[in-house]
Protein backbone atom coordinates (compact mmCIF):
# COMPACT_ATOMS: atom_id res chain seq x y z
CA UNK A 1 0.00 0.00 0.00
CA UNK A 2 1.18 3.39 -1.46
CA UNK A 3 0.70 5.91 1.59
CA UNK A 4 -0.28 9.78 0.03
CA UNK A 5 1.14 12.58 1.85
CA UNK A 6 -1.94 14.38 1.46
CA UNK A 7 -4.23 11.72 2.36
CA UNK A 8 -2.12 10.78 5.42
CA UNK A 9 -2.47 14.04 6.78
CA UNK A 10 -6.05 14.87 6.23
CA UNK A 11 -6.92 11.34 7.68
CA UNK A 12 -4.52 11.21 10.82
CA UNK A 13 -4.49 14.92 11.73
CA UNK A 14 -0.33 14.85 10.85
CA UNK A 15 1.70 17.54 9.70
CA UNK A 16 3.64 17.03 6.23
CA UNK A 17 7.45 17.29 6.36
CA UNK A 18 9.47 16.85 3.56
CA UNK A 19 9.48 13.11 2.57
CA UNK A 20 6.99 12.17 4.43
CA UNK A 21 4.89 13.30 7.90
CA UNK A 22 5.60 14.28 12.03
CA UNK A 23 3.33 12.62 14.15
CA UNK A 24 2.88 13.25 18.33
CA UNK A 25 2.94 10.22 20.25
CA UNK A 26 2.48 10.52 23.64
CA UNK A 27 4.75 13.93 24.15
CA UNK A 28 7.46 13.19 21.07
CA UNK A 29 7.15 14.15 17.70
CA UNK A 30 8.61 11.66 15.34
CA UNK A 31 9.27 12.05 11.41
CA UNK A 32 7.61 8.59 9.36
CA UNK A 33 10.02 9.43 6.41
CA UNK A 34 8.28 7.53 3.29
CA UNK A 35 10.98 6.60 1.16
CA UNK A 36 13.33 5.10 3.09
CA UNK A 37 10.74 3.70 5.39
CA UNK A 38 12.27 4.98 8.54
CA UNK A 39 10.92 6.84 12.11
CA UNK A 40 12.90 8.78 13.52
CA UNK A 41 12.40 11.48 16.44
CA UNK A 42 12.29 14.56 15.68
CA UNK A 43 14.07 16.31 18.44
CA UNK A 44 18.00 15.32 19.01
CA UNK A 45 19.46 13.11 18.88
CA UNK A 46 17.26 12.38 16.15
CA UNK A 47 17.17 8.60 17.02
CA UNK A 48 15.60 5.84 15.28
CA UNK A 49 12.29 4.84 17.04
CA UNK A 50 11.84 1.55 18.61
CA UNK A 51 10.32 -1.46 16.52
CA UNK A 52 6.83 -1.31 18.32
CA UNK A 53 6.87 2.83 18.46
CA UNK A 54 7.69 2.41 14.73
CA UNK A 55 4.97 -0.03 14.32
CA UNK A 56 2.16 1.63 15.84
CA UNK A 57 2.76 4.89 14.14
CA UNK A 58 3.08 2.91 10.79
CA UNK A 59 -0.10 1.06 11.70
CA UNK A 60 -1.98 4.78 12.54
CA UNK A 61 -1.17 6.46 9.10
CA UNK A 62 -2.11 3.17 7.63
CA UNK A 63 -5.16 2.63 9.43
CA UNK A 64 -6.62 6.51 10.15
CA UNK A 65 -9.97 7.25 8.05
CA UNK A 66 -10.21 10.59 9.53
CA UNK A 67 -13.84 9.79 11.07
CA UNK A 68 -14.70 12.47 13.44
CA UNK A 69 -14.04 11.32 17.12
CA UNK A 70 -17.21 10.56 19.13
CA UNK A 71 -16.59 12.21 22.59
CA UNK A 72 -18.36 8.96 23.87
CA UNK A 73 -16.46 6.71 25.52
CA UNK A 74 -16.16 3.00 24.86
CA UNK A 75 -13.65 -0.06 26.48
CA UNK A 76 -11.85 -1.96 24.90
CA UNK A 77 -14.16 -4.69 25.04
CA UNK A 78 -16.74 -2.85 23.42
CA UNK A 79 -14.66 -2.39 20.32
CA UNK A 80 -15.54 -4.55 17.57
CA UNK A 81 -13.44 -7.95 17.66
CA UNK A 82 -11.67 -6.99 20.93
CA UNK A 83 -12.53 -9.78 22.86
CA UNK A 84 -9.66 -12.03 21.93
CA UNK A 85 -7.03 -9.46 22.74
CA UNK A 86 -9.04 -8.37 26.43
CA UNK A 87 -6.81 -10.40 28.79
CA UNK A 88 -3.69 -8.74 27.36
CA UNK A 89 -5.25 -5.13 27.45
CA UNK A 90 -6.22 -5.42 30.82
CA UNK A 91 -2.29 -7.25 31.73
CA UNK A 92 -0.82 -4.29 30.23
CA UNK A 93 -2.86 -1.10 30.79
CA UNK A 94 -5.03 -1.90 33.89
CA UNK A 95 -3.07 -4.05 36.13
CA UNK A 96 -0.19 -1.56 36.28
CA UNK A 97 -2.53 1.37 37.02
CA UNK A 98 -3.90 -0.58 39.37
CA UNK A 99 -0.32 -1.34 41.72
CA UNK A 100 0.46 2.04 41.60
CA UNK A 101 -2.42 4.24 41.57
CA UNK A 102 -5.19 1.85 43.37
CA UNK A 103 -4.55 3.04 46.85
CA UNK A 104 -4.20 6.67 45.40
CA UNK A 105 -6.25 7.87 42.54
CA UNK A 106 -5.09 11.35 43.17
CA UNK A 107 -1.62 10.14 41.75
CA UNK A 108 -3.01 9.28 38.45
CA UNK A 109 -4.15 12.77 38.29
CA UNK A 110 -0.83 14.31 38.92
CA UNK A 111 0.97 11.78 37.16
CA UNK A 112 -1.60 12.44 34.10
CA UNK A 113 -0.89 16.46 34.44
CA UNK A 114 2.91 15.87 34.22
CA UNK A 115 2.43 14.37 30.71
CA UNK A 116 -0.65 17.23 29.63
CA UNK A 117 -2.84 14.65 30.18
CA UNK A 118 -6.65 16.96 31.27
CA UNK A 119 -8.96 15.21 33.97
CA UNK A 120 -12.61 13.57 33.54
CA UNK A 121 -15.15 12.72 35.92
CA UNK A 122 -14.39 9.14 35.57
CA UNK A 123 -13.86 6.97 38.80
CA UNK A 124 -12.48 8.81 41.34
CA UNK A 125 -9.89 10.39 39.44
CA UNK A 126 -9.50 9.98 35.97
CA UNK A 127 -6.93 12.03 33.77
CA UNK A 128 -7.11 11.63 29.58
CA UNK A 129 -4.01 11.42 27.36
CA UNK A 130 -3.20 12.37 23.66
CA UNK A 131 -1.54 9.06 22.17
CA UNK A 132 -1.65 10.24 19.04
CA UNK A 133 -3.46 13.17 17.02
CA UNK A 134 -6.66 11.96 16.76
CA UNK A 135 -6.66 8.35 19.70
CA UNK A 136 -7.25 10.40 23.17
CA UNK A 137 -6.99 7.12 25.76
CA UNK A 138 -8.64 7.70 29.16
CA UNK A 139 -7.11 6.09 32.48
CA UNK A 140 -9.60 5.84 35.28
CA UNK A 141 -9.52 4.35 39.28
CA UNK A 142 -12.26 3.53 41.65
CA UNK A 143 -10.62 3.51 45.07
CA UNK A 144 -11.01 0.62 46.85
CA UNK A 145 -11.85 0.21 50.71
CA UNK A 146 -12.15 -2.62 53.15
CA UNK A 147 -14.98 -4.54 51.21
CA UNK A 148 -14.25 -3.97 47.66
CA UNK A 149 -10.86 -4.04 45.43
CA UNK A 150 -9.69 -0.96 43.78
CA UNK A 151 -10.72 -1.28 40.14
CA UNK A 152 -9.86 0.55 37.06
CA UNK A 153 -10.43 1.24 33.68
CA UNK A 154 -8.82 2.49 30.09
CA UNK A 155 -11.26 4.08 28.28
CA UNK A 156 -10.96 4.93 24.37
CA UNK A 157 -13.26 7.85 22.08
CA UNK A 158 -15.49 5.24 20.27
CA UNK A 159 -14.22 5.83 17.03
CA UNK A 160 -11.21 4.18 17.91
CA UNK A 161 -10.70 1.44 15.82
CA UNK A 162 -11.02 4.00 12.50
CA UNK A 163 -7.19 5.05 13.54
CA UNK A 164 -5.41 1.93 14.75
CA UNK A 165 -5.89 -1.95 14.80
CA UNK A 166 -7.06 -3.54 17.92
CA UNK A 167 -3.55 -5.00 18.97
CA UNK A 168 -2.04 -1.75 18.53
CA UNK A 169 -4.71 0.26 20.53
CA UNK A 170 -3.32 -2.82 23.34
CA UNK A 171 0.43 -1.19 22.29
CA UNK A 172 -0.28 2.29 22.83
CA UNK A 173 -2.56 2.17 25.72
CA UNK A 174 0.23 0.57 27.34
CA UNK A 175 2.64 2.98 26.50
CA UNK A 176 0.49 5.56 27.90
CA UNK A 177 -0.07 3.31 30.73
CA UNK A 178 4.09 3.15 31.47
CA UNK A 179 4.20 6.88 30.96
CA UNK A 180 2.00 7.14 33.81
CA UNK A 181 3.83 5.14 35.66
CA UNK A 182 6.97 6.78 34.69
CA UNK A 183 5.50 10.31 35.57
CA UNK A 184 6.40 12.67 38.82
CA UNK A 185 3.53 12.45 41.08
CA UNK A 186 4.67 14.78 44.26
CA UNK A 187 5.15 11.45 46.23
CA UNK A 188 8.50 10.60 47.54
CA UNK A 189 9.65 6.96 46.22
CA UNK A 190 10.25 4.64 49.59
Amino acid sequence: MTLEPEQVVRQAGVEKVPDGVKVRYLRDDYAVLFSCAEVRRVEPPHQEADVLTATVLAHYLLTADGRPLTNTFASYRELPGAGIYYGPFVARTVKPLLRAFGEHPERLLLAGRALGGTSQEVGDASITLQILPRLPVTYAIWRGDDEVASSGTVLFDASASGYLPLEDLVVAAAHGAYALLKAPTGEKEA
